[in-house]
C-alpha cells in the first residue's frame, strides 16, 4: 500500500495537487503590507476630510458674518485656519506620494512575477524612454511612407491632418501604457511631443476660423485695413459667432501642466464699436498712440506694404504688448477676486476700460499679422511648386 502511494506521487504524468499551504502562506505574508498601505490611506483620507470640514466651517461662519466668502488673504490672516490649510496641503501631497509608490510597487511586482513565471522579456512593461523612442521612430516612418515633410510649415492642410491623427494615436498608445504624465520627469520627457501636437492643432484651427478663408481677402492699397471687411454681413448669427468664437493665437508660451492652458479671454465690450477698430503698426511708445487711428491718419501706414521680416518684427512687438496687458488684467482680476470674493463683472472693469479695449485691439492686430504672414507663406509654397 505504501509502495503504491509512493509510485503515484512520483509519477510525473500526473499533475501535482494545489499547494494549499504555500498559497495560504503567500496570502498571509501579503496581509501586513496591504494592511499597512490601507491603514495609512485611511488615515490620510480621514485627516484631509477633517481639515476640509474645519476650513469649510470657518468659511460658512465668515460668510454669515461679513456677507461674502472669505478670500485667501482672509483665511491666512487667521493663524488657526492658516495652519489647517498648510496641513491640508501637506496631507494631500503625502496621499499623492503614497498612491504613486503603491502603483510603482504594484507594477514592479507584476513585472517580477511575469519574469519569474517564465514569460519572455517583450511582455514586460517598457520604460517611458523606450516607449517615446519607439513612438518617434514610428512617426518618422509614417511620414516617410506618406511622403510628408518633417517641417510642419511645408505640409499641406491634408498632411497636417494626417500628422495630427498619427500623433494622437501615438499619445493614446503612450498613455495606455504609462498613463498621462504626472511627475516632473515624465512631463519634461514628453513635453516636446505634446507641444508638437498642440502646434498641429493650432495650425488646423486657424483656417477653420471665421477670420481666415482659403483665399485671403485683398487688403486695400489706399486705406487702412478694416476688420469688418472680413466679417460676413449676410446674417446676424454669423456676426454674433464672430463675437463669441475663441480662436487660439500662434504664440507659444510655457505650459507647466500640459493642459494646454486656456487663452486669456476678454468679453466683448459693446461700448467699443467694432466698425471703428483699425489696425495700425506698433510704435516704439505705448500702443495707445495707434488706438485712435482716424484722428492721426497722417501717421498711419498699412501692414500689407511690409516685407516678411518687418511683419515678423511687428508680430513680436504685438505679442510682447499682449503679454504685458494680459499680466496687468490678470493681476487686477486676481486682486479683485481676493478682495471681494467674486469674479470681475462688466461694471467692475471701468477703471481699466482702456486697457481692456487696448488688449482687444492688440489681439485683432495679431490676427491680421498672422493672416498676412500666412498669405506670404502660401505664395512662397506656390512659387516652389511651380519651380518643381
Amino acid at each position: 500500500m505504501h509502495s503504491f502511494a509512493f509510485s503515484v506521487s512520483s509519477n510525473t504524468d500526473i499533475p501535482p495537487s494545489p499547494p494549499v499551504e504555500q498559497e495560504q502562506y503567500q496570502k498571509y505574508s501579503n496581509v501586513p503590507v496591504e494592511d499597512e498601505y490601507t491603514a495609512r490611506l485611511k488615515q490620510l483620507t480621514k485627516k484631509i476630510q477633517s481639515l476640509r470640514k474645519k476650513i469649510k466651517l470657518f468659511e460658512e461662519n465668515f460668510e454669515k458674518e461679513h456677507g461674502y466668502r472669505p478670500s485667501q488673504s482672509d483665511k491666512t490672516a487667521k493663524a488657526e485656519i492658516k495652519k489647517y490649510m498648510a496641513d491640508l496641503t501637506k496631507a494631500r501631497k503625502e496621499l499623492k506620494k503614497l498612491k504613486e509608490e503603491a502603483e510603482m510597487s504594484s507594477r514592479s511586482r507584476h513585472g517580477s512575477g511575469a519574469s519569474s513565471g517564465g514569460s519572455e522579456s517583450p511582455t514586460s512593461i517598457p520604460t517611458m524612454e523606450q516607449t517615446l523612442e519607439s513612438i518617434m521612430k514610428k512617426l518618422k516612418e509614417k511620414r516617410r511612407d506618406a511622403r510628408r515633410p518633417e517641417e510642419l510649415e511645408l505640409m499641406t492642410r491634408d498632411q497636417i491632418q494626417e500628422e495630427k491623427l498619427a500623433i494622437q494615436k501615438s499619445l493614446l498608445h503612450f498613455e495606455g501604457i504609462h498613463g498621462r504624465p504626472s511627475s516632473k520627469l515624465a512631463k519634461d520627457l514628453m513635453r516636446p511631443l505634446y507641444n508638437h501636437y498642440r502646434l498641429v492643432k493650432r495650425m488646423l484651427a486657424k483656417p477653420a476660423s471665421p477670420r481666415d478663408t482659403a483665399e485671403l481677402q485683398t487688403v486695400p492699397e489706399d486705406q487702412p485695413f478694416e476688420l469688418t471687411a472680413a466679417l460676413p454681413t449676410t446674417t446676424t448669427t454669423a456676426r454674433q459667432a464672430w463675437k463669441s468664437i475663441h480662436v487660439p493665437t500662434a504664440d507659444l508660451e510655457d505650459d507647466e501642466n500640459f493642459d494646454a492652458a486656456a487663452d486669456f479671454c476678454i468679453p466683448r465690450d459693446p461700448l467699443l464699436p467694432r466698425d471703428t477698430i483699425r489696425i495700425l503698426p506698433m510704435t516704439s511708445g505705448s500702443s495707445k498712440s495707434w488706438q485712435s487711428g482716424e484722428s492721426s491718419s497722417n501717421q498711419e501706414s498699412t501692414l500689407h506694404e511690409m516685407t516678411v521680416p518687418q511683419l515678423q518684427e511687428e508680430l513680436t512687438k504685438s505679442r510682447a504688448e499682449k503679454r504685458k496687458l494680459r499680466k496687468i488684467l490678470r493681476e487686477f482680476e486676481n486682486d479683485f477676486l481676493e478682495q471681494h470674493g467674486r469674479k470681475v463683472q462688466k461694471e467692475d472693469k471701468i477703471p481699466l476700460q482702456e486697457d481692456y479695449q487696448e488688449y482687444k485691439q492688440v489681439k485683432a492686430r495679431l490676427r491680421l499679422l498672422e493672416a498676412l504672414l500666412s498669405k506670404h507663406q502660401q505664395q512662397k509654397l506656390c512659387e516652389m511648386e511651380k519651380g518643381l
